[in-house]
């Protein structure tokens, strides 16, 4: 938690050491213990603080080393805790972090294959899982991430192809759930890459109609306030 905390605030060299002291007691406790689940999450979620600190001071190779071992800790852990959500989410998020890291290092076709992964996953929990309108925005998070990744590298229409998922799956939460503020940021912001992806290729038309939505729903935001 105080690792976290150091990351928000900006304070990177303490929580760089707050994460390796909470790596350190993971790892010990882990090999102690090797049959309890609680030290193999842990060591994900040490290694995932890590890969967050990294990333903040541009060092995107540690991130994504830090990232894939936190994926190595966490797989079998997910794989026989299916109904443990904290464990999903991080792994999740280690996706989340080793795509970005990629990204940033220009490495796009691996990043796109991460942010595809957690797509899977998250698709996969959404199958089993129905009710849980979480999996549902990480799944939109996970279209959105490799939308632009595409973007970047280029490919337009697929990059167009995962905001517009992005953008349904929103829409579709936002109006199971009226008035919550965070999908009705996930709305605006999906929208907008919709229709500056639109843009991108002269589809004029269509690309105004997403920029209307992104409009209206920050104005949604604006008077909910």
């Amino acid at each position: 938690v105080l690792s976290f905390a150091g990351v928000e605030l900006g304070d990177v060299a303490t929580a760089r050491e707050l994460a390796g002291q909470a790596l350190q007691l993971a790892d010990g406790l882990a090999a102690r213990h090797p049959g309890d689940p609680r030290w193999a999450l842990l060591q994900g979620q040490s290694r995932g603080l890590l890969s967050d600190v990294f990333f903040q001071t541009g060092e995107s190779e540690e991130a994504a080393n830090h990232a894939r071992e936190a994926l190595v800790k966490l797989t079998p852990h997910v794989a026989q805790n299916p109904q443990e959500e904290l464990a999903q989410r991080e792994f999740m998020n280690s996706h989340r972090r080793l795509g970005l890291a990629l990204r940033s290092l220009g490495k796009m076709d691996d990043a796109a294959a991460a942010q595809n992964a957690w797509a899977t996953h998250a698709e996969t929990l959404n199958a089993n899982q129905p009710g849980n309108p979480r999996w549902r925005r990480y799944l939109a998070e996970a279209h959105e991430e490799l939308g632009d990744t595409l973007q970047a590298h280029g490919k337009l229409a697929e990059s167009t192809s995962s905001y517009r998922a992005a953008a349904a799956i929103a829409r579709q939460l936002s109006a199971r759930a009226r008035g919550n503020k965070d999908y009705l940021v996930l709305v605006t912001g999906t929208s907008l890459r919709l229709g500056d992806i639109l843009l991108q290729q002269r589809d004029w038309k269509n690309a105004l109609a997403e920029y209307q939505v992104s409009r209206d729903t920050a104005q949604q935001l604006t008077t909910s306030d």
